[in-house]
């Protein structure tokens, strides 16, 4: 319905709850785009979200500057605080593959 692919480098820190029955891990990606309208790179965040086991995995597994290539959802949601509007749109991951793996000696 609503699936999307998305790939790039994992930006910041990643964030890990640990509820009563769920795991929750939050993390960013840095997702660059070619424009040919503007002959330039566009960059823009994604702001993801995944559970369960997938979130373990991610905390565990994956660190900054990580390239990876995630699946899921979108989800959009409008918040109105101090007469603003604040639109937040980030991913529902279904499964986070990496695209490279750095070996160490």
């Amino acid at each position: 319905m609503n699936q999307v692919i998305i790939s790039g480098k994992i930006t910041g820190d990643i964030n890990c709850e640990l509820d009563k029955n769920t795991t929750t891990t939050k993390f960013k990606l840095l997702n660059m785009v070619y424009s040919p309208n503007r002959s330039s790179m566009i960059k823009t965040i994604v702001r993801c979200i995944c559970y369960g086991a997938l979130a373990e995995y991610v905390n565990n597994e994956l660190y900054e500057g990580c390239n990876v290539i995630c699946t899921g959802r979108i989800q959009y949601r409008r918040y109105i605080s101090n007469n603003t509007a604040i639109d937040l749109m980030y991913v529902m991951c279904n499964t986070v593959s990496i695209l490279e793996q750095e070996e160490y000696s």
